[in-house]
């Protein structure tokens, strides 16, 4: 029968996950149209003792290739030299599988000649279990098993080597990836150019706000200043207007003796006059 599907198993030291990853793959309404490439990349602990009881377990499907440890892309590429099947998917040994996701992606295989196949996954935390959707940003307009030019989405959502699975005939499957590196290259380059200029942007915008921001402490000094001779000048305006008020109460004191000295003066030159007419009056009696 022919294999759908070659899942190639990344796995260096992870005898902790690797069953419940190869565990995962398990499953009759699919496991025969699928092979599980354990590619042991030089573990020092139990993971190739765990992975040959799957492949004497599961012949024709599990099947376990050692090498020396040369680091995880040199694992993906033994697994790209090794498969067999019709599309090529990577997963870590610390991984495991959806079993009914990986039963719709199968089917969708089934039916599909898209050199590409991109499936959602999440990072799930080992200890609570918790879990958080990795692909996050989508583009307008996504629709599901529908075929879409790379060209035309490669700029709109970045496809992690985990989430694809890639056609693999006519020995295309490294190509396609080398092709894919390249297309994402070239995105990282105008992304960096992006982010660049952006930090350009930030930088300058930065700086104008720190120059706003002395600007504004100096005018705040400034206007500090203002108020503090403005507080000064009130001061002495109310004292004066107070030591004015003392003043005008003192000369309408002044003013009011000076009617009084007034009209004292006015009884007096009335006395004065009536004595000056009776002496005159008594004179002229005695001339008589």
């Amino acid at each position: 029968m022919e294999k759908l599907l070659t899942i190639s198993v990344a796995a260096y030291n992870v005898e902790k996950y690797i069953e419940e990853c190869l565990v995962s793959f398990i499953n009759e309404a699919f496991i025969n149209n699928i092979e599980v490439l354990i590619i042991n990349d030089g573990s020092t602990d139990n993971t190739a003792c765990i992975s040959a009881r799957y492949e004497e377990k599961y012949p024709g499907i599990f099947r376990l290739v050692n090498k020396k440890n040369g680091g995880h892309g040199s694992a993906v590429n033994c697994g790209i030299s090794e498969a067999k099947g019709r599309y090529f998917k990577t997963v870590d040994g610390d991984d495991w599988v959806d079993t009914g996701a990986l039963r719709e992606l199968i089917d969708f295989i089934k039916v599909t000649d898209a050199d590409v196949i991109s499936t959602d996954y999440w990072w799930v935390d080992d200890k609570t279990y918790k879990k958080t959707k990795e692909i996050k940003n989508t583009f307008k307009g996504l629709k599901y098993r529908k075929k879409y030019k790379f060209d035309r989405v490669c700029s709109d959502i970045y496809i992690n080597m985990h989430a694809m699975a890639i056609k693999t005939e006519k020995g295309n499957c490294k190509q396609l990836i080398d092709n894919l590196n390249a297309k994402y290259k070239i995105i990282d380059e105008e992304n960096k150019k992006r982010s660049d200029e952006f930090e350009k942007l930030r930088n300058d915008f930065n700086k104008k706000d720190r120059e706003f921001q002395e600007q504004k402490e100096e005018y705040i000094k400034f206007m500090g200043f203002q108020n503090n001779e403005f507080e000064k000048m009130k001061k002495n305006l109310d004292k004066n207007i107070n030591e004015n008020r003392k003043l005008k109460a003192k000369n309408d004191n002044y003013e009011n003796q000076f009617h009084q000295l007034q009209n004292h003066m006015k009884v007096m030159k009335t006395q004065y006059d009536e004595m000056v007419s009776k002496y005159k009056y008594i004179k002229d009696e005695n001339n008589k």
